[in-house]
């Protein structure tokens, strides 16, 4: 019987239905524990939501992952990663995404204070979130697009006006709420 995640989503693909009804302990057991295929995954490859796949581990006695250590983020098979690439491309949406980003690396930070404490009105900050959200959806556009000469156009070119931040701190990758939001999804 077939029930490796590629071989799901091969046959997926081809336009065959997949039943999760009848999904067995062991098949379930393979794809979440033996192949650390999430949640997520494994709700889109059934067509069912992700609490259906919650009830039916925990029916099985299957243990939930309890945390993501950076040892099993840093070692998901090429595979999966590929099949994330696909997922994300199918499902871009430049409108969406651009929001999101706003979200997180612009609204939900020390702007937000400042609006709060009065320093910026309502209609500051939906002119600065349009803004954000128009400029962010610009370069997911050319990047949706593999419109790669373009975004090193566009880099070169801001690395000539102003020193662009050369006098800023230096960039620290910031990624503690990402691996908290993946937490979230693969549980």
């Amino acid at each position: 019987m077939i029930f490796t995640y590629d071989e799901l989503n091969k046959q997926k693909e081809s336009g065959i239905n997949l039943s999760w009804s009848d999904i067995s302990e062991g098949q379930l057991r393979k794809l979440y524990v033996g192949e650390k295929i999430p949640i997520i995954l494994i709700a889109r490859l059934y067509d069912i939501k992700k609490t259906q796949i919650s009830y039916k581990l925990k029916k099985f006695g299957i243990k939930f992952m309890e945390t993501i250590t950076d040892n099993l983020i840093d070692n998901i098979s090429k595979n999966t990663n590929e099949t994330m690439k696909k997922v994300f491309f199918d499902n871009f949406d430049i409108d969406k995404f651009s929001k999101i980003i706003t979200n997180y690396a612009f609204r939900n930070g020390p702007v937000e204070d400042i609006h709060a404490s009065g320093k910026l009105s309502e209609e500051d900050m939906m002119t600065l979130n349009k803004y954000m959200v128009n400029r962010i959806a610009g370069i997911l556009q050319l990047v949706k697009n593999e419109q790669w000469f373009k975004l090193v156009g566009f880099l070169e070119t801001y690395k000539l006006y102003g020193g662009c931040g050369a006098s800023w701190d230096k960039a620290e990758p910031d990624i503690e709420e990402i691996n908290k939001c993946l937490n979230l999804i693969l549980h």
